[in-house]
């Protein structure tokens, strides 16, 4: 028995010992050292892209054009008289006459002329919008797609006339003044800058030319811009582009004023090729 103690004691001696005379503790540990990766950034394969951070559009959207009803009709029927003075005009190819009925972002409107007819909803949108392509009014859009990538060429709203109003779409207008629709032609005077205009390549171009447009500007004596006010027995021409859909030359007259809307006889002096410019993706 004595002998187990003694050899007990002895062990435990010889591990004081040694861990005296090693005294590495976790606080007193040296930190692990990491591989050396140098300063500059790793190299890429040509396989690597960066990440690109793109905003995708709403889904296409079923999307119904307003119908209006006989009362409504009425409304954005060309006056007789009108019908029967340019009934030669309209006679001629490419040639055409339509109501344009103010906006009205409220809508609930009772008609100045016919107190019977209230308007219903949508059909202030409807009315006061026009499409040259189309040949209608609205923005020609039925069934499903992109209620904002439509056909909408001219708008009438407070008293001024609007261009370039759907998604993807350029507006350029000029007053010509009292000048004869007949006259009017891609040589009359004020008309090369929209003639002679080129369509954008990309989104940043076309975006450049909105707001040139949206902010207007005077050359050789004549206002330019995506906006005019509304003047009775004035010529005024518009080159319309809209995205992957049309781009002409027209040239329209305002004939006819009243308490509700404008009458305008149109027609059209040149067709250019569908532009294309990248779209937004």
């Amino acid at each position: 028995m004595t002998f187990q103690k003694d050899g007990l004691k002895l062990a435990l001696l010889l591990l004081f010992l040694g861990t005296c005379s090693n005294p590495i503790s976790a606080q007193n540990r040296p930190e692990p050292t990491m591989p050396s990766m140098g300063t500059d950034p790793p190299k890429m394969g040509e396989w690597y892209k960066p990440p690109e951070f793109v905003v995708q559009r709403q889904p296409p959207m079923w999307v119904r054009e307003f119908v209006p009803n006989s009362t409504e009709k009425q409304l954005l029927t060309v006056a007789p008289e009108d019908l029967q003075k340019y009934a030669g005009f309209l006679r001629q190819p490419k040639t055409g006459t339509f109501r344009l009925l103010p906006y009205y972002p409220s809508e609930r409107i009772i008609s100045a002329n016919s107190p019977d007819i209230a308007w219903r909803r949508g059909f202030s949108f409807f009315a006061s919008a026009y499409s040259f392509a189309k040949k209608k009014h609205g923005h020609g859009v039925n069934g499903r797609g992109d209620p904002y990538f439509g056909w909408s060429e001219l708008r009438l709203k407070d008293g001024i006339l609007r261009s370039g109003i759907m998604d993807q779409s350029l507006g350029l207008m000029v007053q010509l003044g009292d000048v004869p629709l007949d006259e009017v032609t891609t040589d009359t005077a004020g008309v090369s800058e929209l003639a002679d205009l080129l369509p954008p390549t990309d989104l940043s171009g076309a975006a450049a030319l909105f707001k040139k447009h949206l902010y207007g500007y005077r050359l050789d004596g004549f206002d330019y811009g995506s906006k005019m006010p509304t003047v009775v027995n004035t010529t005024y021409v518009l080159r319309s582009m809209l995205n992957r859909r049309a781009d002409h030359l027209i040239a329209f007259r305002v004939v006819r004023a009243d308490d509700e809307g404008i009458t305008i006889v149109w027609k059209k002096l040149h067709e250019y090729p569908k532009p294309l410019w990248a779209k937004k993706r």
